[in-house]
Formats: C-alpha cells, structure tokens, sequence
C-alpha cells in the first residue's frame, strides 16, 4: 500500500499540468456544490423560521371532510369546512404524538364591501389574539394603532391590503386611534392632495360561503401591520377576532339557535309597511343617486340571536383549521402518518397535513426554488465528472509507454487499477477537501452580510427577508459524499483506458 502511494504521489508530480487542471476542477465543483448545499439548507431553516414559527406552524389539522387541502392559500378561495367539535376533542388532541401545541382559528375568504366600487377580495384570519400571539410569538410588525384586546370585536388590517384598498377603491384605511402620516401614502394620494383623501376606519366584509350562510359585519380598524418576513405574499391576511370571522362566514346556523339573516334584513323585517315604502321614496332614491353612494352603516352590529348564540369561551364554537407545532420542530413523513392514525382512530372528524401544503402555492414555489438549487448542483456534478473523466483518459493515453513498461516487468491489471483510482481520490482529498473547507468558509461569510431583499421572488430563495445560507454536519457529510461520487464516476472510464494497455502498445508507440 505504501508502494501505491510512492508511485501515485510521483506521477501526480510528473504530470502537473494534468493535475493542476483536474485539481481545480475538483476544488471549484466541491466549492460549488458545499455553497449550494448551504443555500439550500438556510433555505430550509429560513421557511422554517419565518413561515413555520410566524404563520403557519408545522402543520395544520382540518376537517377529514376538506377536499382541497390548501386551505391558507388558496386561489380559488374555496369554503373551508367547519370543526364543531374542538372543546370536545380539546383532550384528545391535547395527546397527539409528536405535537408540542396547537391553537385553533379560522380562515375565511371574504369580499371588503366598499359603496362606489367593486368589492376587492382578501382573507381573514380568524384569532383569540392572546393565543395567537403566544403560539407565534412576535410575527407582527405594528405600523399604526394597536393590537386587538381580549374580548374586542375589531380587525387588524395588513399594509399589503391597506395599498390594495387604495389602489382598487380609491380609499386609505386608518386604525381608530391612527394619525395620518403623509410620507407613507402612495405618489397619486400626495398629488391629488391630503384634503381630497377619503380616509376609512372601519370597514365591511362579507363572507363567501358556498351555503350562502354568511353575514356582512361592519369591523373597525385598530391596528395596521405587516408581517416580519414574506409580508407581500402573506399579506393578503387580515387579523380579526374570532367572534367576528364566526359571524361572517355564517357559523351561527339556525340550528345554533342563531338567525342568519344580516342586520339589513332584519331591520326590513322588523318595519311597517308604510316604513319599508318609505325606503323606496323619491326623496331617498334621489339622495342616492345624487351621491352615487350607498350607507353601508346600517350592516353594523350583531342580530339579537346571533348574540345570544356567542359562547362565553372562545374555544367553545366553531374553527376551521388547528395549528400545530411539533416537539422536534420537523414534521417528518412518519411524523405525519402516526399523527393522522391517531385522529382516525380517536374517531376526531379531521387529518393532519404539513404546512407546506396548507400554504398552497407558496409552499409548492419554495420546493421549487428547492429543486432548481439541485438542478444547478447537479448540473455542476455532470459538467465536472465529464471534464476530469476526459482529461484523465488523455492523462492515461499520455502514459501508454509507463503503464506499457509496467505490464511488461509483471504488472497486473489490477495494480494499474489501484494506481489510477490512488492517484485520483489523492486529488480529490486534497483539491475537493480544500474546495469544501473554502466553500464551508464562504457560506459562514455571507450569512454573516445579512443580506437583504424585499423581491417577493428572491425572499423564497433565501427562506426570509435576508439571505442566511448555513451548513450543519449533514450537510458537510452530503458534500464529501458528492465528491467521493464525482471522482468515483470520473475514473471509471480512465481506468478502462488504462486497463486495455498492453506492452506491446508501449513498443508500437515508441
């Protein structure tokens, strides 16, 4: 063995040219690919640190009745199946394997009802906010106003669909408590000149509901935020209370013992019917169409039944999705599975699925961004193995007269063999290893940059606002194990080269 060394080490020396180029191929391609296993890894940690810990959690549970299970972005804005059962089932999904905590709320797709134009279209998240904000800690950056209070019926609107609502229906929406502040509006609200802004603090939604169950509320605005990361893809999401998303999406049934007819209609009900003429006449018909405008004041306030079927305790009523966070902070394919065994055999009602596909489009765009970083590296695995394959069979061609002497005085194959793959996997130590210790080196450099972005694209790409690359000792593993591949696959033909030499080869060339 020492031998082999001797003899590898000597021919690396003698031809250093061929070294050097193989060499540098090695150590560009292990750089190469050690960066890239850490853009894909801080990848990885940044979803899990802005999306998993800030808005979605590991998984989320449903009703085993949701068809689609893209429940928390869906482009369709679909009707989300109601859980009925959570105080019931608390318990039970208190013992779920693997899971650290859960916290139930619900999402709704709803319309923002506006007098002059087209309704514009947003989701609303359903919360009792002291929970939420325990289960997500501080996700939330408040721009304006102030969060909602425990027992408030209000909302929180997202400065996403702030500028969206100004953009569609010509309107900037202010918390109660808010001041105006010039700076942030948009260039054509400044041109058209802060008097002429028609400023709104509370607004109307509707709830979209295919069993056309749903109320329009009228919810003031307390708050204005953003999310700390991925806010121009999840802030499409406005925060209200839990009561409130209830009573818009029409939870309050007449079996709950709860009209669902809104506001307007009952006041219509409840009048003479010299009162409702009275609403048609001239003069009413010619204030509204003087004003172009329609009084959306009258949808305000809950209905006496709906009321009464309001539970004391929040989590006494209707959710339509559980949030979850694991022990491990990983949610693994076996992970889930035991998961979803226990619901069903607990008879819960619902199944369990990774936030990743609750999310929707955004998670299916990361494992993209996932897969096009294993293109790039695997593309720069397939250039390198065809470089240093080739330049090693030239490298063997050139020697027909050493290897041909070798096979003369006795040499077997196999030591010809031995020799090749010696002499290549010497390179591969020392311009790979090199490649990976500098790749490990750049990958601690530029998640020390902090570098920022706010390109909704690019923000999928670094997992996060900043772009984080990290390696962990997994991730060095896969790095040696890709070279070891690289300069096994490299050789392969070489050594079959090499092997077909004979003496008599090493005579006729001489």
């Amino acid at each position: 063995m020492l031998l082999l060394f001797k003899l590898a080490w000597r021919n690396l020396l003698r031809h250093r040219g061929k070294t050097m180029v193989i060499g540098t191929i090695l150590f560009i391609g292990s750089l190469v690919m050690t960066v890239g296993n850490g853009v894909i890894s801080g990848m990885d940690q940044g979803m899990a640190r802005n999306i998993v810990a800030r808005f979605s959690g590991n998984g989320v549970l449903m009703s085993a009745a949701q068809q689609s299970e893209s429940i928390l972005m869906s482009m369709t804005g679909q009707t989300v199946e109601p859980i009925t059962r959570y105080l019931a089932l608390k318990s039970t999904l208190a013992k779920l394997p693997h899971v650290k905590e859960t916290l139930p709320a619900g999402v709704g797709y709803v319309w923002v009802l506006n007098e002059t134009g087209q309704p514009i279209d947003q989701y609303l998240l359903g919360v009792q906010f002291e929970a939420y904000h325990h289960f997500f800690g501080n996700n939330l950056t408040l721009l304006s106003g102030r969060p909602l209070q425990p027992g408030e019926k209000a909302v929180m609107v997202s400065a996403k669909m702030q500028e969206m609502l100004y953009d569609m229906s010509n309107y900037w929406v202010l918390p109660q408590t808010g001041t105006l502040d010039v700076k942030a509006l948009p260039t054509e609200a400044k041109a058209e000149g802060v008097a002429n802004l028609d400023i709104r603090r509370e607004l109307v939604f509707m709830g979209l509901s295919r069993k056309n169950a749903s109320l329009d509320i009228l919810s003031p605005v307390v708050g204005l935020f953003k999310f700390k990361a991925f806010n121009s893809l999840l802030g499409f999401y406005s925060i209200i209370d839990i009561e409130s998303l209830r009573e818009c999406m029409g939870y309050y049934t007449a079996d709950d013992k709860a009209a669902t007819i809104n506001t307007e209609a009952q006041t219509l009900l409840a009048k003479a019917d010299d009162d409702i003429e009275s609403l048609f006449s001239t003069v009413a018909l010619d204030t509204a169409a003087q004003t172009g405008k329609v009084d959306l004041s009258a949808l305000s306030g809950t209905s006496a039944a709906v009321q009464s079927a309001i539970p004391a305790n929040w989590e006494d009523g209707i959710f339509n999705v559980i949030f979850f966070k694991t022990m491990d902070g990983r949610l693994s394919n076996r992970q889930l599975a035991e998961i979803n065994a226990y619901l069903k055999q607990h008879d819960t009602g619902l199944k369990a699925v990774r936030w990743s596909t609750a999310i929707g489009a955004i998670g299916q765009m990361a494992v993209v961004m996932k897969a096009i970083l294993f293109v790039v590296v695997g593309f720069i695995f397939f250039v390198a193995v065809i470089i240093i394959m080739n330049t090693l069979s030239i490298a063997a061609l050139e020697r027909i007269t050493e290897i041909g002497m070798m096979r003369a005085v006795g040499a077997r194959k196999s030591l010809i063999s031995r020799l090749f793959l010696t002499e290549t996997f010497l390179l591969s130590a020392a311009f790979g290893g090199g490649g990976i210790i500098v790749g490990a080196i750049v990958v601690k450099v530029l998640a020390m940059m902090h570098l920022a972005t706010h390109n909704e694209m690019l923000q999928i790409f670094f997992g996060g606002d900043s772009f984080r690359p990290a390696l962990q000792l997994t991730d060095i593993v896969v790095s040696i194990i890709q070279l070891l591949v690289v300069t096994g696959l490299s050789v392969l033909y070489p050594i079959w080269v090499a092997r077909r030499i004979t003496p008599l080869d090493a005579i006729s060339r001489d």
